[in-house]
């Protein structure tokens, strides 16, 4: 498995987490959707056990830079939030970068707006 560097392979690693844990019945460790239970519920055990599992899981696919920065944080839809934060490039870069793109096409020696009047 590919491992965690930063911004340039966070899609990639998200995707292959998703289908990871998709796969174990553990997504709902990091989509806040199955939070702790009450230290005297009878499920506690189970959930610390398979957290633990996926932060351990988190941990071995991120860089050793990444993983000191998220090391310490006790719960595994805490880290993919964090990751998250961090990594996930937003669409708005990319939607400046083909508005440019399009506004400076060219049709032989006319540029768009010029060739469609």
């Amino acid at each position: 498995m590919e491992i965690l560097t930063g911004v340039d392979n966070y899609s990639s690693l998200r995707r292959s987490v998703v289908v990871a844990l998709l796969a174990r019945n553990k997504i709902k460790f990091i989509n806040d959707k199955l939070p702790a239970p009450d230290e005297d519920d009878e499920d506690f055990v189970a959930w610390i056990r398979c957290n633990s599992f996926v932060i351990s899981w988190i941990l071995h696919s991120v860089s050793p830079t990444i993983a000191d920065s998220i090391m310490h944080v006790e719960d595994a839809s805490h880290i993919w939030s964090e990751l998250e934060e961090r990594f996930h490039q937003k669409n708005a870069p990319r939607v400046f970068e083909v508005k440019r793109s399009m506004q400076t096409l060219t049709q032989g020696s006319n540029d768009v707006t010029s060739y469609y009047t």
